[in-house]
């Protein structure tokens, strides 16, 4: 079966709203709960997780060192990732004249708000708007999206280029052959490079893989092997080669390693601690990460099994593929996080929003079910939340707040029950889920997370102790690489062997120095110093995450006699 792209550029005529002001209504209401949910409780919050303080740091160490080629991490170089997300970072931290949370906090709910564009723009020009309604929010309500968008994190940023690339690579298949089609692959494939500056190999492997699918799915070989893949392919590797040559002439070989070989095909062909899971992980956390779209994914697939085949299902085949070729190529590396599959979020949401609105619009005993389903279960998790950040936080504006969502939602889907219209029930469901998420990103529930963080005190109380000087870290985790550089606007400098450790601070008055006990870094300080390095004196033991934090100090020069 060779599938079909429709190329007037619009979507089928029976499946948008004659109505122009209701559909501007449905719109506009969708726009206003899911910017509300996104941007929630995103100004007035620091620093939150390791990510956070990972990426806030490399991006002011870049600001403040004017390079944009290697990246740093507590000033040793950290080519984990390329630098493209915190290259925006730091670029947006010299314009405004300082390294602020609030900046980069919007710059990673800009990428989320463009990731829910994408699946908009897409679901409207494939299934119509009423998909568009339905899928856009079953993204942007997902518990792991919603999360990650209140997070400093180059998934957003991935999650959007992937997205936008999807939308191209459909605008240029649907599109007849001349200079549209040739734009279209053109703009795809540069977006796709841009892609590869965020997380390197995997934005483009992920869509890679969904591209295959679709290709064997539909026969549609030529389509994606022809002359136009070229123009996708030069386009592609644009961007790649602005930062890659560069950055291969100015590495040293070990760097090189690093990124290429332990960032990025080590990654994929052994477990590192932590991310070492079983083969169905994906589709373990699915149900809990994914949220409604997880639920009607079973279904969505029977229905596609059946029917693939008839013309109309061009749209449902093309999100299949680029939803199931990312969770097959994830599944089978040794590495596994529930974030990594996130790019993979926006076809799996377009394709159960393209299954919704078939059911919703067709008669039978389903259409019921699933609106009961859908209202009834939203609503329990809106009251769950309630009652949680009541117990948390009392009768506050939070809890307010979703009584008064409750009174508009609950008579909405009311009215569309008795009325028979379906969006109208959704749109209380809708409002429900995402009182539920937005309790769960701001209010007393967000204040809660926070302070169950370990190293806000512990950072605190280092930075304290340093008084302005200088501090040298060995061994130390993210968190506190990234807090204690952040926090001051001022590197904490990773040390590498113990002879560095001791002249570090010897050679900085007043410095101080932090390390585990009992690591082999403190062993190493043990062994007797070579040359004229002086012994160290402990000053302050601190516990943190289970271990205890040596703070030590050189010991002060002795007056001349």
């Amino acid at each position: 079966m060779r599938e079909e792209f429709p190329v007037s550029g619009e979507a089928p005529r029976d499946r948008v709203l004659r109505g122009v002001p209701k559909a501007r209504l449905g719109s506009g209401f969708v726009l206003l709960i899911l910017a509300g949910v996104l941007f929630a409780g995103q100004w007035g919050r620091g620093l939150v997780t390791m990510d956070d303080l990972r990426e806030a740091e490399v991006a002011r160490e870049m600001a403040e060192r004017k390079d944009a080629v290697i990246p740093t991490l507590a000033g040793l170089p950290f080519v984990e990732k390329p630098p493209g997300f915190p290259f925006l970072l730091s670029m947006a931290f010299r314009l405004h004249g300082g390294a602020e949370v609030w900046i980069a906090r919007l710059i990673s709910a800009a990428f989320a708000a463009a990731s829910l564009l994408g699946v908009y723009l897409l679901a409207l020009r494939t299934r119509g708007r009423e998909t568009a309604w339905i899928a856009t929010p079953l993204l942007g309500l997902a518990p792991l999206f919603c999360r990650v968008s209140h997070e400093i994190l180059l998934d957003n940023a991935l999650a959007a280029l992937v997205v936008f690339t999807l939308l191209l690579l459909w605008e240029g298949a649907a599109a007849p052959p001349g200079g549209r089609k040739r734009g279209a692959y053109l703009a795809g494939g540069f977006v796709l490079g841009l892609a590869f500056l965020m997380k390197g190999f995997v934005g483009p492997a992920l869509v890679g893989s969904g591209l295959f699918i679709h290709a064997a799915l539909t026969r549609r070989w030529k389509e994606y092997t022809g002359e136009y893949s070229l123009w996708f392919v030069a386009a592609f590797l644009l961007p790649i080669v602005c930062w890659l040559v560069p950055f291969c002439r100015s590495a040293p070989p070990g760097l090189l390693h690093t990124f290429f070989i332990e960032n990025h095909w080590k990654r994929f062909t052994q477990a590192y601690e932590g991310h070492g899971r079983p083969f169905y992980f994906y589709l373990l956390t699915l149900g809990y990460k994914l949220g409604w779209a997880a639920l009607v994914l079973p279904w969505a697939a029977a229905d596609l099994w059946k029917s693939w085949k008839t013309p109309d299902r061009g749209p449902d085949v093309f999100f299949f593929s680029f939803a199931a070729g990312p969770l097959l190529l994830l599944s089978f590396s040794k590495a596994k996080d529930a974030i990594y599959l996130l790019p993979a979020y926006p076809a799996l949401a377009l394709w159960a929003g393209s299954w919704i609105e078939r059911v919703i619009r067709r008669e039978g005993p389903a259409k019921p079910r699933l609106l009961i389903i859908l209202g009834v279960g939203s609503l329990v998790a809106a009251l769950f939340m309630a009652g949680w950040a009541w117990r948390l936080g009392g009768l506050g504006p939070a809890v307010s707040g979703v009584a008064v969502a409750l009174c508009l939602g609950i008579p909405m889907a009311y009215l569309g029950w008795r009325r028979q219209s379906p969006f109208g029930v959704l749109g209380g469901a809708l409002l429900f889920w995402g009182v539920t998420c937005l309790l769960g990103v701001s209010g007393p529930i967000a204040a809660w997370e926070d302070s169950r963080q370990e190293w806000p005190p512990v950072a605190g109380r280092i930075i304290s102790e340093a008084r302005g000087a200088d501090i040298f870290l060995w061994g130390t985790p993210d968190e506190l690489r990234g807090a204690l550089g952040f926090l001051r606007r001022r590197t904490a400098r990773e040390v590498q062997s113990a002879m560095e450790f001791r002249t570090a601070l010897a050679g900085s008055p007043g410095s101080l120095g932090v390390l585990f006990e009992d690591s082999v870094y403190q062993r190493a300080l043990r062994i007797p110093a070579e040359g004229q390095a002086p012994a160290l004196v402990e000053r302050l033991r601190i516990p943190f995450r289970g271990k205890t934090l040596l703070l030590i100090e050189a010991p002060a020069p002795k007056a001349p006699p």
